[in-house]
């Protein structure tokens, strides 16, 4: 037990170097603040690897082995992306954040993930997956590439949650960094950051991607605070924002609802596309976009399977979904969001949804449960922010990004308000109100110590949380109780042992597999 927990711990710490290295790479960054740039070059060795396991698994090369030897090779570029300092700076961090990742209870929408990880690890690739009878396969995170990578031999599936974890770990790290350093007042959004991913978010379990692209959303914010609020110099600066937005769709498509506060932010960077010129990040940016469409296509017949005019025709490419199965799905989903499936007064589900019938129950069994809770965190910063510093003066700047914050917000709330899907576009619209409320651009000096008692009390609350949350998976007497400590448990990992010429899958009744090379192609 304590050799496997010292080597998930190594292992989790070697991985993280590995990205980065892999990052820099591509990125050929040479900021003058490492920790800045070893966080933008996380997300790129991130990307690169989501593009090499979309090319594993359809070219059938995915290897146990391979996978390691992948992971080693990524050190090799690390180069001297790290000092003494850095290191033990990342090392005391993770060792901070370690206890998040000892799970046994894993989040509701694992078994549809990880079959889908499963398939693109173990078994031959499908051309048209997503005809099958579960119509999540569809709409499956293309992030399931880089959990393959993760695949080890003796190992298998153990560190298949490693990369979440590590996204989560980047995004805390660079958090600190700008809060130790910083003496805007803009240091109020780095710390309400800080405090809702380790007090509110401290349960690996709950991440499904939905978390997952959010974190990525956050963090084309803090590059955006790190160029323009701090000033710090950020070379490739749209390429950086544009890939991050890719890749957060990439994650989860409801990201899309992001779009306007994106546009915010290009707008109010404009002068850096003067800056834009071909170079590593944007060839990435290309590759990554036709790997992403490509990937898209192979599995529904739809270049962008969440917009239906991008769908080829049947009769043109066998593989094409039959629409109807995601347009019901949506309904679904939507449904499921406002809480038709928890009420019994209206059984047309149509009528649920129109004239706003849905939000009297939505508020009762939604607001009141998860969303009021959450916004205890941002709303005792935007009180602070109005109390202490008593400036609400709408400049143009301001008043823009709290406007496209609102739009995001409600199309969020009009169209799938769930928090799972909607967390970092609230997070959004509470640090535009930030902007109105105080000039983040003027001084504001906090003693370090005082900072560092505060992480001290944020930290200490993580981990009390988390183990409480292991020890009560010990005595649990139910199928999540913690019997494969320190790994998620067997029974969720298990991998599937097909007889040759069969599929995992089961295809909807009028579709059939026919073998091509090494594919199995949907017609």
């Amino acid at each position: 037990m304590i050799l496997n927990l010292l080597v998930f711990f190594i292992f989790s710490i070697f991985s993280l170097f590995s990205i980065i290295g892999y990052g820099s790479l591509i990125t050929n960054f040479n900021l003058k603040d490492r920790k800045i740039e070893n966080f933008v070059n996380f997300f790129f060795g991130l990307i690169f690897l989501n593009v090499i396991g979309f090319v594993l698994y359809y070219l059938n090369l995915s290897n146990e082995y391979l996978n390691l030897v992948i992971l080693f090779v990524g050190l090799i570029f690390l180069k001297n992306k790290l000092n003494k300092q850095i290191f033990l700076n990342y090392l005391l961090i993770s060792i901070l954040l370690f206890s998040g990742l000892l799970i046994s209870k894993l989040h509701e929408d694992w078994s549809y993930h990880f079959s889908f990880i499963e398939q693109i690890t173990n078994h031959k690739p499908i051309i048209g997956i997503g005809n099958s009878e579960d119509i999540h396969v569809v709409s499956t995170s293309f992030f399931s590439f880089i959990q393959k990578i993760f695949y080890l031999p003796y190992y298998e599936f153990r560190f298949v949650l490693t990369p979440v974890y590590l996204m989560y770990l980047n995004l805390i790290f660079i958090l600190i960094n700008l809060a130790m350093n910083s003496n805007k007042k803009i240091i109020l959004i780095y710390l309400m950051l800080i405090v809702i991913l380790v007090v509110k978010l401290s349960r690996l379990s709950e991440y499904g991607y939905d978390y997952l692209a959010s974190y990525v959303l956050i963090s084309i914010f803090i590059i955006y605070f790190v160029s323009k609020i701090e000033k710090y110099k950020v070379y490739n600066l749209y390429e950086i924002y544009f890939v991050l937005f890719i890749f957060a769709i990439s994650i989860k498509v409801t990201s899309i609802l992001f779009l306007p506060i994106f546009i915010y932010i290009l707008i109010s960077e404009k002068e850096k596309f003067k800056e834009i010129k071909f170079s590593n990040i944007i060839l990435l940016v290309f590759i990554f976009s036709i790997v992403f469409v490509a990937e898209n296509f192979f599995r529904s017949g739809c270049l962008l399977y969440f917009f239906e005019y991008t769908c080829f025709e049947n009769n043109n490419i066998s593989w094409s979904i039959d629409y109807q199965r995601i347009r019901d799905h949506s309904l679904h989903v939507e449904l499921w969001a406002k809480g038709y499936y928890h009420q019994e007064n209206i059984s047309n589900k149509f009528d649920y949804l129109k004239n706003f019938n849905w939000l009297e129950n939505w508020i009762k069994i939604h607001f009141f449960y998860k969303i009021i809770e959450f916004l205890i965190i941002p709303l005792f910063f935007l009180f602070l922010s109005i109390f202490a510093f008593r400036r609400l003066k709408l400049d143009k700047n301001s008043f823009y990004f709290f406007l496209a914050a609102v739009i995001s917000f409600l199309l969020w709330f009009l169209t799938i308000p769930q928090l799972r899907f909607g967390s970092g576009i609230i997070i959004a619209l509470f640090i535009s109100l930030i902007f109105v409320t105080t000039d983040i651009n003027s001084k504001m000096n906090i003693e370090r110590k005082k900072i560092i008692v505060f992480f001290i009390c944020c930290f200490l609350v993580f981990n009390l949380k988390n183990i409480n949350r292991i020890k009560n998976e010990f005595e649990r007497n139910d199928g999540h109780k913690f019997t494969n400590f320190p790994f998620p448990p067997k029974n969720r990992l298990q991998s599937i042992i097909l007889r040759d010429k069969s599929t995992k899958y089961l295809l909807i009744s009028e579709k059939e597999l026919k073998k091509i090379l090494w594919f199995y192609v949907v017609y």
